[in-house]
């Protein structure tokens, strides 16, 4: 049984994964498979991988074609554009003004949180956890 072995090279180190109509590509996550992670399930997210599922076409190497692929085809492309932001300065939806938010307020009370304690206290108080890893 060949090993299988995380990667994120994508095909740009080892070769591609072949199919009946090009490489595959998790339709789930947007993974594509090269030899290393091999056959089966997604490494990434677990999704079963079937030709059917997670071929990427050459329909889809263009965004423009996109309208004219399969409707496997267009499914990924249309899960692709959801997961990667085509332009970093796009303006953020209201969902994700809301998460970046949360994500501020937190940020800024674990650093008031943390800016109210004594180091040498915590360290005593953290034996057993994260610092304790580190030794004596």
């Amino acid at each position: 049984m060949l090993s299988r072995t995380m990667c994120t090279c994508h095909g740009t180190i080892h070769p591609l994964v072949p199919a009946r109509t090009g490489a595959l590509m998790c339709l789930n996550c947007g993974n594509i498979v090269c030899k290393a992670q091999g056959l089966g399930p997604c490494l990434f997210c677990g999704a079963a991988c079937t030709d059917e599922q997670f071929v990427v076409t050459d329909e889809l190497i263009t965004p423009d074609s996109a309208s004219s692929a399969s409707p496997v085809a267009r499914q990924m492309h249309e899960n692709l554009k959801r997961l990667v932001r085509r332009s970093p300065s796009a303006p953020l939806t209201e969902a994700e003004e809301q998460a970046a938010e949360l994500f501020r307020q937190t940020i800024l009370r674990n650093i008031e949180d943390a800016a109210g304690v004594d180091p040498a206290i915590a360290v005593k108080d953290d034996q057993d956890g994260l610092l304790g890893l580190l030794g004596d």
